[in-house]
């Protein structure tokens, strides 16, 4: 007699022959598709729960009383693997059929905060994949115009690029782009920076502007030329000679240019 002992589905199969005590049974196969949600067929035992003999098909044993072989299964196993969206492999576990599997500590990723998994890993009943979800983070920009007009902030995602705000003015001043560092030594390039983790605050650099004061004589002459900086004064030439004429001065202030 076989048992198909908790199969979901198929048939057991029938031996019609009559044994005497003694003789030799050959076991018979899975002939009629027995089958078990979750689990696979392995032959056949002489107990419910597996801890008999067991016979592969085609065995053969001596009877000597009335014998019920059941069928043995084995639960399946599935692969579950946890993974980040870049592919790395976070976790790999191996999981019974009906278990569950149990996620890895809550990975991290700069400029982004985990957000959770894509999908349910209770109840497993084929091999998965679990990807990991995350949400960009915020940051704050600055822009420290130094002593330049007010600049306003921006938030932007991790690793976008910024936005050009409208350049700061300052008096006596040109402006000369954003840098990385108070100390102005890297600059900061819209076209291909990106916001770093946790924000940045870009420094304003500046030119002193130049000027070019001319001295001239009466006649329109020029007697100096001087390149002067801001708020700078310009540094006259010797006086000037006119035959029959005294030098008095020059026409006008050349300090604080």
């Amino acid at each position: 007699l076989y048992n198909g002992n908790n199969h979901t589905s198929g048939n057991v199969p029938i031996d019609s022959n009559v044994y005497e005590q003694n003789t030799n049974v050959t076991v018979l196969g899975n002939t009629g598709a027995l089958q078990r949600t979750g689990y696979t067929f392995e032959g056949w035992n002489t107990e419910s729960n597996g801890s008999g003999i067991s016979y592969s098909v085609g065995d053969t044993f001596s009877i000597t009383s009335n014998v019920t072989l059941y069928a043995k299964w084995k639960v399946n196993e599935y692969t579950v693997t946890f993974k980040n969206p870049d592919g790395t492999v976070l976790k790999t576990e191996t999981v019974q059929h009906g278990s569950n599997a149990t996620a890895p500590e809550n990975p991290t990723r700069i400029g982004h905060t985990f957000t959770g998994w894509d999908k349910g890993f209770t109840n497993i009943t084929e091999v998965l994949t679990v990807t990991a979800q995350y949400q960009v983070n915020e940051y704050d920009i600055h822009f420290d115009s130094k002593g330049g007009s007010s600049v306003n902030s921006q938030k932007a995602d991790y690793g976008s690029k910024l936005s050009a705000p409208v350049p700061p003015t300052k008096e006596g001043y040109n402006f000369a782009g954003w840098y990385k560092e108070e100390n102005l030594t890297t600059a900061w390039n819209f076209a291909t920076d990106t916001v770093p983790e946790n924000g940045i605050t870009l420094h304003a650099k500046w030119d002193t502007k130049k000027y070019t004061v001319t001295f001239n004589n009466h006649d329109g002459t020029e007697i100096l030329t001087v390149t002067v900086e801001h708020g700078s004064n310009a540094i006259a030439p010797s006086n000037p000679t006119r035959i029959g004429y005294t030098f008095t001065g020059w026409d006008k202030d050349f300090t604080n240019v």
